[in-house]
């Protein structure tokens, strides 16, 4: 997985999506996105953690 932080012409709203590598959105959150919630999101569309 990669973090790719950096401004936005228009947020939509989001504070931190999670897009697959097809392009599909497999999660979003708002301004104040839960940890947990996409700790869970990313271990449903990639697995569990390997490190």
């Amino acid at each position: 997985m990669r973090y790719a932080p950096g401004p936005v012409v228009n947020d939509l709203g989001l504070g931190a999506p999670l897009i697959r590598p097809d392009g599909v959105v497999a999660w979003a959150e708002g301004p104040d996105p839960d940890p947990e919630a996409f700790r869970r999101a990313a271990t449903r569309w990639f697995g569990a953690p390997t490190a």
